[in-house]
């Protein structure tokens, strides 16, 4: 599932446009690291009330899977930075600013989170 963008009317300017797609995508993100850490206590809480034997291969499960939303994670944060580069200078510039890396970047936090929390 992909992040929608935000749509508007045909008053938007593409830089209106652009900052709307930006904040719709970090919204996304939050959203999305909101629902990891909920998903984590859950899960936590499963690992804690498991027989002894089948605690460590649940820890462990769960790890891998942190260790794979924080590569999501720095991703997105280094996307994020470049977005905010690139809007900067497009905004010298006095061109559109385009948001494409950190949709992308969004998009794949978002899919890892939704595909570990299942």
């Amino acid at each position: 599932m992909g992040l929608v963008t935000a749509t508007t009317g045909c008053k938007a300017s593409q830089t209106t446009i652009a900052f709307r797609t930006v904040a719709s995508v970090q919204t996304a993100a939050r959203s999305s690291l909101d629902a990891w850490a909920d998903y984590v206590v859950a899960t936590e809480k499963r690992i804690a009330a498991l027989p002894d034997d089948q605690r460590a291969a649940a820890t462990d499960t769960l790890n891998s899977r942190r260790g794979l939303v924080r590569v999501a994670i720095a991703r997105y944060q280094q996307a994020a930075e470049l977005a905010h580069a690139g809007v900067n200078a497009a905004l010298d510039a006095g061109t559109t600013p385009a948001p494409a890396p950190l949709l992308d970047a969004g998009n794949q936090l978002v899919a890892t989170v939704a595909n570990l929390s299942k």
